[in-house]
C-alpha cells in the first residue's frame, strides 16, 4: 500500500499516525509548510513532497492507494484540497482525512462530493480532541473514494449513526458543538438533524433588499448578525448567530431580506425570539459566510399561531424527545 500523508507541524499525534501507517505500507509525506521538511527528515522520513498550495498537487505524477492526514484549512485551503484528491488517488484508492465539519455544507464542496468524490462517512466524534487547538472549527473524519456521493453515514459523539444525503439541511454550528461538549451534553445528536429538516423547508416570501425594493406598510426586515451577547465569555449562546428583525423599518440596513406581511409582530416574534428558531440558527449556522444561504430555508410562518413555544412545537410536528432536546439547551 502506498500512503500519501498530509501533515501539518510535527507533533506526537502526527508521529503516532506515521508509525501506524508504516506498518501497512510505504509512506510519502505531503507538507504545505516546506520549513518542516528538515524536521521530518531528521526523524527518518525521506519520501517528502513539499508544496505551498493545493494547486501544486497537479504536478505530482504518482498515484496513491490511501490519502490521509490533516490538510490545511486556512483561506479555503480545505476546499481547494478537496478538488485535487481525485488527482492523487489510484482508481481504487481511498481518502481518510481530518477536515472542518462544515466541509460538506458549503455549496462548492457539495459540488465536489456530488461529481468527483464518493463520501462514505463523516465521524464527528473525533472533534472533542481538537476543541482547544483549532479555533472556531469542529474537526470531523471524512472517509471515501473516487466517485459520486449518494448517501453517507454520520457518526455522532454518543455513537449514534445516521444515514443522510448532501441535500439534507446541514446543522453544523461549530460553536454550538464546542459549547455543548463543554457543558457535558451530547455535542450534536440525530435529533438536531431531524428538527432542522422538519422546520427549515423554505417557502417564506423573502425579497432581497436592493435600492429599488418596494415596501408595503407592514413588513419585517431580516438580516443575519452575530448575537451581541456571544462576545461575552459567560454568554449562554457563544458564537451563536441570529436574525435581527426590524418591524416596518430597516434603518438603512443592507444585505437583508424584506417580508411584506399582515402581522409583522407575530412573524418577527417567531423568527427572531422563539426558542425553536434561536436554537436552529445556533445549531445550523457555522459562520456569517453561511448565514445568508440559510435564511432562504426559512419556512412560511405567516399562517401559524404563536401564543407560546408549545404552539410552534405542535405545528412543526416535533416529538416529545425533540422538544426535550431544545428545552434542555434553551430552557
Amino acid at each position: 500500500m502506498n500512503y500519501l500523508y498530509a501533515a501539518k507541524e510535527p507533533c506526537d499525534g502526527v508521529f503516532s499516525d506515521l508509525k501506524d501507517i508504516q506498518k501497512n505500507g510505504n509512506v510519502t509525506i505531503l507538507l504545505f509548510n516546506p520549513g518542516y521538511s528538515y524536521l521530518y527528515k531528521m526523524m527518518g522520513y525521506n519520501n517528502i513532497i513539499t508544496t505551498k498550495h493545493p494547486s501544486d498537487l497537479d504536478t505530482i505524477d504518482m498515484k496513491f492507494d490511501v490519502l490521509t492526514g490533516n490538510p490545511p484549512y486556512d483561506n479555503q485551503m480545505y476546499r481547494m484540497f478537496l478538488e485535487k484528491i481525485a488527482n492523487v488517488l489510484d482508481e481504487n484508492g481511498e481518502f481518510d482525512l481530518l477536515l472542518p465539519v462544515y466541509s460538506f455544507t458549503k455549496a462548492n464542496c457539495i459540488k465536489i462530493f456530488k461529481n468527483d468524490l464518493k463520501l462514505e462517512s463523516v465521524d464527528i466524534s473525533c472533534g472533542k480532541y481538537f476543541v482547544h487547538t483549532v479555533d472556531g472549527a469542529w474537526i470531523a473524519r471524512f472517509r471515501g473514494r473516487i466517485g459520486k456521493t449518494d448517501t453517507f453515514n454520520i457518526t455522532f459523539p454518543n455513537g449514534d449513526v445516521m444515514e443522510r444525503t448532501l441535500d439534507d439541511v446541514n446543522p453544523t454550528g461549530a460553536k454550538f458543538i464546542e459549547h455543548m461538549h463543554k457543558k457535558g451534553n451530547d455535542p450534536m445528536t440525530p435529533a438536531d438533524y431531524t428538527i432542522a429538516n422538519k422546520v427549515m423547508v423554505g417557502g417564506a416570501d423573502l425579497i432581497k433588499h436592493k435600492k429599488d425594493t418596494s415596501f408595503s406598510e407592514q413588513y419585517v426586515y431580516l438580516s443575519p448578525v452575530i448575537n451581541q451577547m456571544t462576545r461575552k465569555r459567560n454568554s449562554l449562546y457563544p458564537g451563536a448567530f441570529a436574525l435581527r428583525g426590524l418591524i416596518s423599518s430597516y434603518e438603512g440596513q443592507k444585505d437583508g431580506y424584506v417580508m411584506n406581511v399582515d402581522d409583522p409582530q407575530k412573524v418577527y416574534s417567531i423568527y427572531c425570539e422563539s426558542k425553536l428558531f434561536v436554537y436552529l440558527y445556533w445549531n445550523i449556522i457555522t459562520s456569517s459566510i453561511y448565514a445568508d444561504s440559510f435564511i432562504k430555508l426559512l419556512p412560511d410562518v405567516t399562517n401559524l399561531t404563536y401564543e407560546n413555544e408549545a404552539d410552534l412545537y405542535r405545528q412543526f410536528n416535533l416529538t416529545d424527545d425533540e422538544i426535550t432536546r431544545i428545552e434542555s439547551i434553551l430552557g
